[in-house]
């Protein structure tokens, strides 16, 4: 679809009264949480994230992990449960996770047998193995997810997640100290860069000493994905009017930060970043050496760093 068709549909959307129920009804009806394949790329995310945290000294098995943004599909606390997490607080400002999609996560777990290799590395095979039984049964379980509603669909205590939507990660409520693994994944780069300081802030007090900040973003032009004629950094090239058009309503902000953002984002919440890791992208890197970025305030900025994507971060309180 072409990107100004969508980001005018999503912007009238954002505006209209009554807008947020029919986003949520297309979403329903067409959302991408039907798709095994792009259900399974969110479970290889979480297994990445995951790989990285034992790498640098957390104990899957027993841990408290703090998510932030839940999204559509809860694949990230599925694949934490599915790891040995004791618990898995995953926050979200919208209650986006409904019937349709928790099935979805549970029936792509379940019924690809390749999907045992995704922690294959990280979890014992016969514990891994019930784990996705148990996932299995609830999901035969029409109780569970047929008959009580969307709204009741708070926690789901049989497998250690709890979901808390609409919830503040600024102002967690969670113990300090208490959390072994605070994560997210494609969520950074939707959130103001304030809000985005608060929330790290928030993650030094309820990490644990030797606890870990391991997160994925996407810095890239978000609109580019589905409309593959534009490239990943066009967005640098609009007006600030544009900019403010398209890209700050409740279903398209995009923070315009970058891989050198963030780690300053880091450092002023008081975290040290102990690994990064991120894909030089050379579709982008081209489009900036032949069109250097023309949006206020990125005119001088260094066109290699501008064109890093797929960045994650592990960090750790700084003592």
């Amino acid at each position: 679809m072409n990107w100004k068709v969508r980001a005018n549909l999503l912007r009238a959307l954002a505006a209209m009264p009554g807008g947020h129920r029919v986003y949520v009804a297309l979403q329903r009806q067409f959302g991408r949480f039907r798709d095994p394949k792009y259900i399974r790329r969110k479970l290889k995310r979480q297994a990445e994230l995951a790989r990285l945290a034992v790498e640098h000294g957390v104990q899957l098995e027993g841990a408290h992990v703090m998510e932030l943004g839940t999204g559509w599909v809860p694949a990230m606390a599925f694949g934490f449960y599915l790891c040995g997490a004791k618990k898995v607080s995953t926050f979200d400002l919208n209650k986006y996770v409904f019937h349709e999609s928790l099935k979805a996560v549970m029936l792509c777990i379940t019924t690809d047998s390749g999907n045992q290799g995704i922690w294959a590395d990280l979890v014992d095979s016969k514990t891994l193995y019930r784990r996705m039984v148990g996932v299995d049964s609830k999901n035969r379980d029409e109780y569970v997810l047929d008959i009580i509603p969307d709204y009741e669909l708070d926690d789901f205590q049989f497998f250690n997640i709890e979901y808390i939507a609409p919830g503040d990660a600024r102002n967690s409520g969670l113990a300090a100290d208490s959390i072994d693994i605070h994560c997210s994944t494609n969520t950074f780069e939707h959130i103001p860069r304030e809000d985005l300081l608060a929330i790290l802030v928030e993650a030094r007090r309820v990490l644990k000493p030797n606890g870990l900040a391991v997160h994925y973003a996407d810095p890239t032009d978000h609109f580019a994905h589905a409309d593959k004629t534009q490239s990943p950094v066009r967005f640098l090239n609009l007006t600030q009017r544009d900019i403010e058009r398209y890209y700050r309503n409740r279903y398209t902000y995009q923070n315009l930060l970058f891989d050198d953002d963030y780690r300053e984002l880091f450092d002023e919440a008081g975290l040290e970043i102990v690994d990064v890791k991120f894909k030089l992208d050379d579709r982008s890197l081209d489009a900036l050496k032949t069109n250097p970025p023309t949006l206020s305030g990125f005119e001088n900025r260094n066109v290699e760093q501008l064109s890093r994507r797929n960045l994650i971060y592990v960090a750790r309180k700084r003592q």
